[in-house]
């Protein structure tokens, strides 16, 4: 500060000393950052505007920026505990004090600040400036930031870590089931082969309780075969890579509905396809697997006291689409819709099948970002619900 500053009596006519001290005092006050002048005996003489609102520091009701009040009262520290550690700070022109800031409850903050003594010709003595340190609060802001984007970064990389095992595992599983697949086939054919082969040689020739057990054999051999198949189908449907293309689903629907129409027409079944027809992005080779095993599933379960139907709608939301198939069969325990998709989990073990397929329809839609849902009332027949949250233009 130019010019010396006069004795403070109480009154800020006392601190606004005439001429040039006045236009220092005014610039002292407006200077865009928290300051405060403070005299040997832990006075605050004068404070900055910032200061003001910042720090819970005196000011009158017309918002003066100079009170003569012990500075403590802004720290909480001891008037002579807060000059010798300004008399310990100088040499090295900064310090850290506790200060309380504005609000309610006055919290407590610890502020960094550069510390500098002027000299002064008044009775008060020297004086102690303290300018808050904006630049180290800056820096140690970044810091912050700059350690929390590594942090952040860091496990970016371990994700994407294991995201690159997961793929490896399940590439690994894909090749495991592929290979264990050709080698129970080779024996199973050679079962099955043999098992036929002696049918036709040796049948007529057998008692009736050999050819029962015969029969237990080449039932057993033929289930062993359709296990390996759905192991395999499973195993791609949660490895192999997504090739997405536009689809139709009426048209996917379709085809699975032909390929199942001997068995259709065997158990006298009606099935209807309703509603708009959707186009999502979807692997045509695993839509079709999973409305391979829904529509499967809907057949296996008839009951014989009325007929089976088998309803597939589809239906538009705002939020996407739906594709229900429900059925008129015997339904399943309510309380079981989340672990019926569980792989080897079959609720009516009376009706074979592998308890695959339902797990493998819910492996399928996670993949491509569905939702499937199942209900039923264990008794009037069975509902799943496919959830696409994107459908494109019809």
């Amino acid at each position: 500060m130019d010019g010396p500053v006069t004795e403070n009596s109480g009154s800020s006519d006392a601190l606004e000393a005439e001429g040039d001290n006045t236009i220092a005092l005014a610039a002292f006050s407006a200077m865009p950052m928290s300051a405060f002048l403070v005299d040997a005996t832990g006075d605050l003489v004068l404070q900055t505007s910032r200061a003001a609102h910042r720090f819970a520091g005196p000011a009158d009701a017309a918002g003066a920026t100079y009170s003569i009040v012990p500075f403590s009262q802004l720290t909480g520290l001891e008037t002579g505990i807060l000059i010798d550690r300004f008399r310990a700070a100088l040499p090295r022109g900064h310090i850290t004090l506790p200060m309380r800031l504005t609000g309610a409850n006055q919290k407590t903050k610890a502020v960094p600040f550069h510390l500098s003594l002027l000299r002064h010709q008044g009775g008060r003595g020297p004086l102690y400036m303290l300018a808050q340190d904006q630049i180290s609060g800056g820096a140690d802001a970044l810091r912050v930031a700059n350690d929390l984007r590594k942090r952040e970064a860091g496990n970016a990389a371990a994700l994407q870590a294991h995201l690159t095992e997961l793929q490896r595992a399940l590439l690994s599983m894909e090749r495991f089931a592929n290979a264990a697949s050709h080698d129970l086939r080779t024996p199973i054919n050679a079962i099955t082969g043999l098992l036929d082969l002696f049918v036709r040689k040796f049948g007529d020739d057998l008692p009736d309780t050999a050819g029962t057990y015969l029969g237990h054999i080449q039932r057993a051999a033929e289930q062993l075969d359709t296990i390996t198949d759905t192991l395999l189908t499973h195993a791609r449907s949660a490895a192999a890579p997504l090739e997405l293309q536009k689809l139709s689903v009426r048209d996917a629907v379709q085809q699975a509905v032909d390929g199942l129409a001997p068995r259709l027409r065997l158990q006298a079944t009606g099935i209807s396809v309703l509603g708009p027809n959707l186009q999502v992005m979807a692997e045509p080779a695993l839509l079709r697997i999973m409305l391979d095993n829904l529509v499967s599933n809907a057949l296996k379960h008839g009951v014989h006291d009325r007929p089976l139907n088998v309803m597939i709608t589809s239906t538009l939301l705002d939020t996407g689409a739906t594709l229900e198939i429900a059925d008129t069969g015997r339904g399943f325990d309510p309380s079981k819709a989340e672990a019926i998709f569980a792989p080897f989990q079959r609720l009516n073990s009376d009706r074979g099948g592998t308890g695959i397929g339902l797990s493998t329809c819910d492996e399928i839609c996670k993949r491509h970002g569905w939702r499937i849902n199942a209900a039923s009332d264990g008794e009037s027949g069975a509902q799943f619900t496919i959830e696409f949250p994107n459908v494109l233009a019809l």
